[in-house]
């Protein structure tokens, strides 16, 4: 976080001539330029989904393909994959005031189980900053001129939950979760569950402390068992096992 402020205050005067320059902006575009101070890899992947809009929903699934949506936020992505793909799919929430709503939109759907919980390298009660799709475990990285509403909320090992619900393999698996990514993929690759994971689709998030070099040792082990199929940093990365 330290450095992730360091590095935006020496960036401020292109912030402000790209914060002009895109003044237009409005929603979630202008928010997600903001948060990502305007950097080449955000516009990349900007033009790439312009591309091509499904690229953030195309796997290699069926109606018996096993996904994992940790960090549902509210539905769409599952969504869309239910209407592409009708698979089976296993969708984690740990805001709650998003979780009883992605239940009442699944309610009809018994291939789809909200699990209202987050997931983490171990069980316990955090803290949450909700900030509606950017709800965090952790410092936010922009504070509010008015506090933000902290809920206390539970958290579950990821291998644990996985040794529970035990899937023969997981084809795609998403992961958005506002900085417990980290976490939760070292100890992916340290309880072997890794190389069951055919398909894998992350957002990594710069300002958790030292995000840049957990980034680059989880890649790392990634290329033991995966291909890079493309890569936005610190915007999406999508990952399959070779």
């Amino acid at each position: 976080m330290i450095l992730y402020s360091v590095k935006r205050a020496c960036l401020a005067p292109y912030i402000a001539y790209m914060r002009h320059k895109e003044r237009e902006q409005t929603g979630f575009i202008k928010s997600a330029l903001e948060l990502h101070y305007y950097r080449p890899s955000l516009y990349r992947f900007i033009t790439a989904n312009a591309a091509d809009p499904d690229m953030l929903y195309t796997a290699p699934l069926g109606p018996d393909s096993t996904v994992y949506d940790i960090g549902a936020y509210n539905g769409d992505w599952a969504t869309r994959l239910v209407d592409k793909y009708d698979p089976h799919i296993t969708a984690f929430e740990v805001d709650p005031a998003r979780s009883p709503q992605l239940a009442s939109r699944f309610h009809n759907n018994p291939k789809v189980m909200i699990c209202d919980y987050g997931l983490h390298n171990r069980d316990g009660v955090f803290q949450l900053a909700q900030r509606d799709m950017g709800s965090t475990l952790f410092n936010e990285p922009f504070p509010a001129s008015t506090p933000q509403p902290r809920v206390s909320v539970r958290v579950r090992d990821i291998a644990s939950v996985l040794s529970e619900l035990a899937p023969q393999s997981i084809d795609l698996m998403k992961i958005n979760i506002e900085g417990a990514e980290f976490a939760v993929l070292d100890r992916l690759i340290e309880t072997a569950w890794m190389p069951r994971i055919r398909c894998l689709m992350v957002q990594f998030h710069e300002w958790i402390d030292g995000a840049h070099y957990r980034r680059f040792r989880i890649r790392r082990a990634l290329r033991r068992t995966h291909d890079e199929e493309w890569n936005y940093a610190f915007v999406w990365e999508k990952w399959r096992l070779r």
